[in-house]
């Protein structure tokens, strides 16, 4: 037996700020700016939708006193884009960042040339072979 209510969706609790296509937009924004390598932390996300909203001029509840979206917006909003990962960077030591250097990278490519190829530019180790990983 089925009943139709007449309602082809039900949801439960408060309406979202933006709508789907608003959503789907900013989604769509965010995964571009991740594609050019912006790090984008869960609070510059909050603070970006908070300022998409006041030059729309969207009705919200975001705390005007911090300028950002709520976590728990953010929460909501991560739920219904399951492709998404927004996430503090992890912070890089002075020793690192001093270490990526022109000359550095070089001696590096170098090095791995001289790995993987012989002197008549044969590769010695398929591609298949190599792995990215970190020293943990």
């Amino acid at each position: 037996m089925q009943f139709d209510c007449g309602v082809s969706k039900l949801s439960i609790g408060r309406p979202t700020t933006l709508t789907n296509e608003q959503e789907e937009n900013l989604a769509d924004m965010l995964i571009d700016m991740a594609r050019k390598l912006f790090g984008l932390s869960p609070k510059v996300v909050r603070q970006l939708v908070y300022s998409y909203c006041e030059a729309n001029k969207i009705q919200h509840r975001f705390s005007v006193k911090q300028k950002a979206a709520g976590k728990e917006w953010l929460d909501g909003f991560l739920q219904r884009h399951k492709n998404l990962s927004v996430q503090v960077a992890e912070a890089t030591s002075l020793q690192r960042a001093a270490g990526f250097n022109k000359v550095k990278v070089e001696r590096f490519y170098n090095e791995l040339q001289s790995v993987m190829f012989d002197t008549e530019g044969k590769q010695l180790i398929p591609g298949v072979n190599v792995f990215n990983v970190d020293e943990s």
